[in-house]
């Protein structure tokens, strides 16, 4: 099977997938992951070194922070050459060549329900596949209570995208981050087997 995770930036999507494939390790299980956004960083690597200092390929967050908004540039001037298609088109052939060599294949980063053809459409209609929507908050007290903080977008392109990719979503994960969080690894194993049984339970 083939699962597609969406979400905005820092919301867990990756930790998502890693937990994932350990849990069903644990059963039996074979998981890979894969990125959409993988293309474009070997795309953009050298000239990303040559002009910022950064390797778009292997870089920290914050260094990923500094040139986010040219590979969403580069990332959205190739979609809309080729309505949403260049970069799925891209992935299509490693998803391919691996689908039948492990029990679930992971997409970490679907970003886009633009077009007719989008990522949500290759994932969902070509490939088959269930898309799972991640959302991260944490608690802040109020007057009459507490309240849910959500994550913001972080530019233009995910505010527009989050609530076509929430809408499309077969799996909705909300998860709290706090940075005093005790049991963290425990809660995130939680909730990830909360997906898998959902998941186990579906294919049923």
């Amino acid at each position: 099977m083939i699962i597609g995770v969406s979400g905005v930036a820092g919301a867990g999507k990756d930790l998502f997938v890693e937990t994932c494939i350990k849990e069903f390790e644990k059963l039996g299980k074979t998981g890979k992951r894969f990125a959409l956004a993988s293309a474009l960083k070997h795309e953009v690597r050298d000239w990303c070194l040559e002009h910022y200092g950064i390797d778009s390929v292997n870089c920290p967050r914050e260094d990923k922070e500094k040139i986010r908004s040219f590979l969403v540039a580069h990332g959205t001037t190739k979609r809309h050459a080729s309505q949403g298609r260049h970069w799925v088109e891209q992935l299509q052939p490693q998803i391919e060549e691996q689908k039948n060599n492990y029990d679930y294949l992971f997409i970490s980063d679907l970003r886009y329900a633009d077009y007719p053809k989008d990522e949500t459409y290759w994932l969902k209609e070509e490939l088959g596949g269930k898309l799972v929507h991640i959302s991260q908050y944490k608690i802040e007290p109020r007057l009459n209570g507490e309240t849910k903080i959500f994550r913001p977008p972080v530019n233009e392109e995910e505010r527009r995208n989050e609530p076509m990719l929430e809408e499309e979503a077969d799996y909705i994960l909300q998860w709290e981050f706090n940075t005093d969080m005790m049991n963290k690894d425990t809660y995130i194993a939680s909730k990830v087997n909360e997906f898998i049984n959902w998941l186990s339970s579906y294919k049923e």
